[in-house]
């Protein structure tokens, strides 16, 4: 609980940022000898410390050892945003060697399904850093089932051309990629 709620992945006064990374590794492997008291810890310090990146990564080292339902719940109280989710993906990817799990898959593409806006797709959309996942990536590799059209997801995708289906903050974003003058950009 202790790393949880202090521990950083950055280069800190006494120690490399490659050494907090692996004994961060280590004492995660070996919370999975009672995951499901290691993955309350985690849930605490991501609620009630307003940590992020040490219960995320918690949450992916616990993902195979915690009961089913456990995980599920977990997941919602730990991934927040859609950066928590690419920060997720990431992490499972590089633990995993891209072994994900249809656990795993189910759970995340059940998260975007429920929480996905047309803003988040405006901030976290199709732009990322190099080995980053944006949204579309994570529509991508996750596949939520929406049962009926989602016109924000064909937006994100580039499959929607007809602007009468977007909502509003998409419309918006797009007239403002078009408008000159900054007068005009603040109305």
């Amino acid at each position: 609980l202790q790393m949880l709620m202090t521990n950083t992945f950055g280069q800190a006064f006494y120690a490399t940022a490659e050494e907090l990374t692996q004994e961060a590794l280590t004492l995660h492997a070996e919370a999975t000898t009672d995951a499901e008291w290691a993955l309350k810890a985690a849930v605490y310090a991501r609620e009630k410390g307003y940590m992020r990146s040490q219960p995320i990564l918690a949450l992916a080292h616990l993902a195979k050892a915690v009961p089913r339902g456990e995980f599920e719940n977990a997941f919602a109280a730990i991934i927040k945003t859609p950066k928590d989710l690419a920060e997720f993906a990431s992490s499972i990817r590089r633990l995993r060697k891209g072994e994900g799990g249809r656990r795993i898959k189910r759970t995340a593409g059940e998260w975007l399904k429920a929480r996905l806006t047309p803003y988040w797709a405006v901030k976290y959309g199709a732009d990322r850093e190099k080995g980053r996942y944006s949204l579309r990536d994570l529509l991508c590799v996750y596949h939520p089932k929406f049962g009926k059209p989602e016109p924000t997801v064909d937006w994100l995708m580039g499959r929607d051309e007809k602007e009468q289906s977007w909502p509003s903050a998409i419309v918006a974003f797009e007239l403002l990629k078009t408008i000159t003058g900054d007068e005009a950009k603040i109305a």
